[in-house]
Parts: structure tokens; C-alpha cells; sequence
């Protein structure tokens, strides 16, 4: 099949390879094989099998998840802003100091904190907006983070948030959420200044994901559970 009669391009990897596949009229063709190196990472009970990852750089911009478990790295927070619908954008503003509670001084002298969170991401769904009520106005960004060294099935890893009151100006976290292995989490407005997170339980003992609410906008969490009319699969869950 000649490359320009292609209407897609697809691409899959493995531990070793990636393969480019082309696609037309649901019919698929086999375009290109390029190995990729690998680097052996050891695993903890929990973790499962598999040894290696894609990529060979050891340098903390690009560092794996284990690593930063084993605080071999850091995950910063950074925020653009654009006033024009996306036309321009401001310059990178770090937040770390605000949203994240890292012990990393080596990467900057002000990562000092005892509460020594090391692996960190912002949802893997979407931030929001309140909308209505006393909240009206608020940013909230959905989270999770790990604590401390690796423990038997992610138990280290907690759900939060962190919100803005101020336009972005500045932010606040949340309390994190109770559960061990509380990990990919997204977040939705409810009524009466309520707000609901989804959250996926990586421990993985309970196939169901963990529902946490709140009553004063994300700030702090009255209840959490695990949700048995929502099985989960150790998986991102969405919320819209």
C-alpha cells in the first residue's frame, strides 16, 4: 500500500519496539519496526512483573515513576495562562511550593518539606470551575501523590486537590484522602457547595472505585468509600 493512500498512522509499542502501523479502509499495513532500548528498573512486591520501560535516560526530568517513589527524581508543578483564548501565553510559573510537599532539596533548596511526598500528577481528566454557590469561581485540580518510601501494593500513594480562589493568582491543597493506594483521581461539582472525586484504588484489593465528598468545595473530605456500582479494574476512571 503506497504511504500517501494511508488516511491514518498508528503507533504501538512494547518493551523493546515500536511499530508503525498504517490504516485505510479498515484495512491495516505494517510500515516500520524501530528498537528502542531498555532499561532494567527493579520492582517491589505488588508491582507485578514486568522489569523494564521504554527510554534510557537517567536524568530527573525524565525519571520513572519507581524512581521517584525512591526519591531518585521530582515531579514540578508548572502553570501558563493565556488571556486570549489561546493565542498567547504567559511565562512558566512554578507552583511546586504551593500545591506539592516534596523533600528534594537537591533539585531546589526550598523543597525541604518532613511530609516528604515524592511521586506526583494532576489528574489525568480534566480540572473545573465552581460554578455557583459560596464556592463560586473556584479552580480545582484533582491529584494524587505518593509519601515516603514504596510500600507492598502502592499503599504510599493518597488522592488530593489543590484550588485556586484567586483567578490562579495563588493555590491551596486539599487534605488528601484517607485510603492507601488512593491514586488517579478527577473531580465534579455537585450542589449545595458540594463536590465529588472519583478516585482509582491502586492497591487493587477492592475492584471498585473510591468515592470521596466534600461539603466546602474540595477543601476537606466528609466521607469516603469504595463504590460497588462502580467496578474498577485498577484503571483511570472520568467524570463529566
Amino acid at each position: 500500500m503506497e504511504p500517501t493512500a494511508l488516511k491514518k498512522i498508528g503507533l504501538w509499542m512494547d518493551q523493546s519496539h515500536a511499530f508503525f502501523l498504517g490504516y485505510a479502509d479498515e484495512a491495516g499495513t505494517f510500515l516500520e519496526d524501530i528498537p528502542s532500548s531498555i532499561v532494567t528498573r527493579p520492582r517491589i512486591d505488588g508491582e507485578g512483573s514486568d522489569t523494564t520501560r521504554l527510554g534510557a535516560s537517567p536524568s530527573p526530568a525524565s525519571n520513572h515513576e519507581y524512581e521517584l517513589r525512591l526519591n531518585q527524581g521530582i515531579r514540578e508543578i508548572w502553570v501558563i495562562k493565556s488571556y486570549d483564548l489561546g493565542a498567547t501565553w504567559t511565562s512558566p510559573e512554578n507552583i511546586t511550593t504551593q500545591v506539592h510537599r516534596p523533600n528534594h532539596p537537591a533539585a531546589n533548596p526550598a523543597y525541604i518539606h518532613t511530609a516528604d511526598w515524592r511521586h506526583y500528577a494532576n489528574t489525568p481528566g480534566h480540572a473545573l470551575q465552581i460554578s455557583e454557590g459560596r464556592y463560586k469561581g473556584r479552580l480545582y485540580v484533582a491529584a494524587n501523590h505518593s509519601v515516603g518510601d514504596p510500600q507492598e501494593r502502592f499503599r504510599e500513594y493518597r488522592a488530593h486537590g489543590f484550588y485556586s480562589d484567586d483567578h490562579g493568582k495563588s493555590y491551596q491543597l486539599s487534605e488528601s484522602l484517607t485510603f492507601p493506594g488512593s491514586n488517579e483521581s478527577t473531580a465534579a461539582p455537585l450542589s449545595q457547595d458540594r463536590l465529588l472525586m472519583s478516585v482509582r484504588n491502586q492497591e487493587g484489593t477492592v475492584r471498585q472505585r473510591i468515592l470521596a465528598y466534600s461539603s466546602d468545595g474540595g477543601a476537606t473530605w466528609e466521607e469516603e468509600y469504595f463504590e460497588p456500582q462502580l467496578p474498577d479494574p485498577v484503571c483511570q476512571g472520568s467524570l463529566l
